[in-house]
This record gives structure tokens, C-alpha cells and sequence, in this order.
């Protein structure tokens, strides 16, 4: 790790109390009631890394205490306070009065900059540390719910330059962020583009064109009539007695991918032991996922090649084992868009979920060509996936790049590195910081209130592209 850089000259670590008001969010109220009014509210869904996000705004009754209290104004700054991914507690967004009267909720915490604070330079010094993970550290809560108490916030230390320098810092980061986020626009393109050119791949798979092939005569078949279909096991609630044994969830199965991360394990009892070889995958068997709360997620399957011996699949999958077709052709021909087209909305609806019947995924008609056949388009397709595969390997890189150079270009923004000139020359080197009756600031010193050096927070971040 490289040493720690000093500020410099006319800068200093100051807490947010210092050059800011801290204000948590509020609740709503029962309606009717004297004084009591509808209020349109910012909720942490509406803050994301990329910003505010306002296209579905929540409304709630507020007393017009609680509506002027916590009534956002433009440069105020506000935080996800609350979440239950505590990556994402303490990402920030700016607020340039977007909705008239719009007020905060209770998951956010409000930042609002005093005199000689660019609101731009400070939110993105509190959006720099979230991204850090450097507020991971001081959340409280359990494991379903975790939060960012004010008082942590209000004693947050930062690197505070004169106002000149902040103005300068925030237009260089702004026009850089901008530059990056245009990036990784460009890279979603590519890869909606690249999904939709290896979509277009199966279907020519599924109808015998691909390449510009002539198709050949075949038949075509149910998927009952070239291969049995078996639904998965459910996991007993309290077994005292059984046999463990590892099991694919839907979280492991992805279109023509098997995630092994995570793979997790049951408890069998011992007297159903002996049907289990009903339900263990084997190779070239293929994975459908038959239930799911996202329709785009129903149906999609991989083939199994063995990777783990003795492993079940749970209910909201099935087992497709084929016999009278190539499994690499079936995994193609099933992952088409033309195939799970009409087969997406056979499935029932429960609360939350939808679920194909097995007797839906046998009655799916594919057509089945000469074994030559089969294996030509199976050569042809792979090679188009390793092009493809190549072209998704490249925009990875370049993710990751982005996510580097974005942590790189706040890094050296917040240690005075980054625009020239930063030090008390370019102003009178005074805050105007915010005055609470009845507090004694202490004098600023180094460190957070977590005691991490601020200069340790802020040190050289250097990356490989």
C-alpha cells in the first residue's frame, strides 16, 4: 500500500457538523387530522449510484411540522441511510429541486452544505467514501437491516479545500464522471447487442439456418417424445435423521451456465433415500428453471457435465434427459427465444412466483434433424460463441477499467491532486462552518470518527488497466 499523502497547504480535515446540517428522514402520519397534507417523498429507492431516479415518487401524509422540517432544497444532498445490502448504505445523490415540495423519508439522511461548501465537492467526497465501502465499518443493525446513524454522520470527517478549489475539483470530477458513465452507457449497448446477436444465433439453431444453411427436411418433436422430464425434490423442514446431499437452486442456473459458487445442502430422510436416483442429475442432463418470481428467468437452462457427483436439483427446477437428440443441440435449441416464447405464459401464477407444469415443458415442440445435421449446427454455434465470448470478455475488462479509473479520478480529487493550484493562494483559505447553539466545535484533526487516518482514506489509489 502506498504511504500516506499529506493535503495540501489551506486544506483541512473537517467534520460534516462543521460545514454541514445532518437531518434524518420522517415517517408519515394517520390521515385525517388538522394540518395534516399529502406530500410527495424521496425513499432510498429513488437513490442509486447514477443518481436520483424519479420515475416512481412515493406520497405520504405529513403534519406541516414534519413537512417543513424535512422539505429538501436544492444542494441539499441526501444518503440512503437504510438497507438491506450494506454495500449500498451511504450512497448519495444530489437533490436540484426536481419536485417541488418534495420531502425526505425515513431511510435517508439529508447532507445540507453551509456557506463556503460547494454542495457538488461534498456529495461527491460522502458518494466517494460510500463507494469505498469506507461506512461499512460504523453500520448498525442486524443481518436483514442495517443503518447509517446520524451522529455518525455528523461526526464523518473530509478533506475540505477553499471554496475556489472545490468549484474547480467538482466541475474536473463532474466532466471526468461524465466521460466514464458515457463508457459504460456505450458497454450496456454492446452487450444488449451482443445478447441479441447470440439470440438471433439459437433461433437460426432452432429453425436449421444458421449460416445461411438451407435447412433440411426433419421432423419435429415434443420434448416427451426425445427425452423424460423429472421435477426436483423439496427440502424437508426439520429432518433429525437423513443423509446429506448437495442440490442445484435456481440461483445456480443461468442460460447454457451452471454457477457452482454456492451450492447448498439438504437433509434426506433415510427412508426416502431409495428414491433418490429418480432425481440425481447426470451428465448431459439439462437444468430448466420452472419457477420463479421473474418471468425473463422462467425456462432458462444449462446442461450438466458432471461437475459434482450425487447432486439433486430442488423443485423449482427440472431434469430434461435426453435420449433421442444431441444435448448440446437440446441446450441451443431450448434457449431460444422462438422456443421459450410461448411457453413463458403457460405458467401459473401464486403469490410473488410463476410456475411452469412439467406437462408444459414435455408438450414443447423442437425440431430434430439427422444426428449429421445436429452436430453441424452444434460446431457452428460454438463457433460463434467463442466470438461472442470474446467480445464479452472485452467489454468485462473494460467494466472493470471504468470501475477503477472512476475510484482512481475521486481519489485523487479528494488529496489535492487533482486540480492544480489547490491551496489557500486561490482564496482566503476561511470556511463558514455551520453554528449549532450551545456546541463547542473541537479543533479539526486527522482521522475519521471511526479513527482510520483521513490521509489513509484518502491515500494514492493507483490501478492496472
Amino acid at each position: 500500500m502506498p504511504a500516506p499523502l499529506d493535503l495540501p497547504p489551506g486544506w483541512s480535515h473537517l467534520r460534516i457538523d462543521q460545514i454541514a446540517q445532518v437531518q434524518a428522514g420522517s415517517g408519515s402520519v394517520r390521515p385525517p387530522g388538522p394540518g395534516i397534507a399529502l406530500h410527495a417523498q424521496l425513499t432510498s429507492a429513488n437513490v442509486s449510484w447514477a443518481g436520483l431516479d424519479l420515475r416512481m415518487l412515493a406520497e405520504t401524509w405529513l403534519t406541516r411540522h414534519q413537512a417543513t422540517r424535512h422539505r429538501l432544497a436544492p444542494g441539499d444532498i441526501v444518503m440512503t441511510g437504510k438497507s438491506g445490502s450494506p454495500h449500498l448504505v451511504g450512497r448519495s445523490a444530489l437533490w436540484s429541486g426536481e419536485v417541488e415540495g418534495c420531502c425526505l423519508n425515513g431511510s435517508l439522511i439529508r447532507v445540507r452544505p453551509g456557506r463556503g461548501v460547494h454542495p457538488g465537492y461534498l456529495h461527491r467526497v460522502l458518494y466517494y467514501d460510500a463507494l469505498c465501502g469506507a461506512f461499512a465499518g460504523q453500520l448498525k443493525g442486524n443481518s436483514r437491516l442495517k443503518h447509517l446513524d446520524t451522529g455518525t454522520v455528523r461526526a464523518w470527517r473530509v478533506p475540505v479545500p477553499p471554496l475556489p478549489v472545490q468549484q474547480r475539483i467538482s466541475a474536473a470530477v463532474e466532466g471526468m464522471l461524465a466521460d466514464i458513465n458515457a463508457g459504460e452507457a456505450l458497454q450496456a449497448a454492446t452487450r444488449s447487442d451482443l445478447r441479441m446477436l447470440w439470440d438471433s444465433v439459437l433461433d437460426a439453431v432452432a429453425d436449421g439456418t444458421l449460416d445461411n444453411r438451407p435447412p433440411e427436411s426433419a421432423s419435429h418433436h415434443r420434448i416427451h417424445e426425445v427425452a423424460s422430464v423429472v421435477g426436483g425434490v423439496q427440502a424437508p423442514r426439520t429432518v433429525e435423521d437423513g443423509v446429506r446431499h448437495t442440490y442445484l437452486r435456481v440461483a445456480n442456473i443461468a442460460p447454457e451456465t451452471v454457477d457452482l459458487d454456492q451450492v447448498k445442502h439438504l437433509t434426506i430422510p433415510r427412508e426416502r433415500v431409495c428414491f433418490l436416483q429418480h432425481h440425481l442429475l447426470q451428465k448431459d442432463d439439462l437444468v430448466v428453471v420452472r419457477q420463479n418470481g421473474s418471468p425473463d428467468r422462467l425456462g432458462q437452462a444449462a446442461l450438466w457435465h458432471g461437475q459434482l457427483p450425487d447432486i439433486l436439483i430442488q423443485n423449482h427446477l427440472a431434469r430434461i434427459r435426453p435420449y433421442g437428440i444431441d444435448s448440446r443441440y437440446l441446450e441451443l435449441v431450448w434457449n431460444a427465444p422462438s422456443t421459450l416464447r410461448p411457453l413463458r405464459p403457460l405458467a401459473t401464477s401464486t403469490t410473488g412466483s410463476r410456475t411452469l407444469r412439467l406437462d408444459d415443458i414435455r408438450a414443447v415442440r423442437v425440431r430434430v434433424p439427422s444426428a449429421a445435421a445436429q452436430a453441424e449446427l452444434v460446431r457452428a454455434a460454438d463457433r460463434w460463441k467463442g466470438h461472442v465470448d470474446a467480445v464479452g470478455a472485452l467489454l468485462d475488462n473494460a467494466s472493470r477499467a471504468a470501475a477503477a479509473l472512476r475510484l482512481s479520478v475521486l481519489a485523487r480529487a479528494f488529496s489535492g491532486r487533482l486540480a492544480p493550484g489547490g491551496t489557500a493562494a486561490d482564496g482566503d483559505g476561511q470556511l463558514c462552518t455551520v453554528s449549532t447553539p450551545g456546541v463547542t466545535r473541537p479543533r479539526p484533526v486527522a482521522g475519521h470518527a471511526s479513527g482510520v487516518s483521513a490521509d489513509a482514506l484518502y491515500e494514492q489509489q493507483e490501478f492496472d488497466f
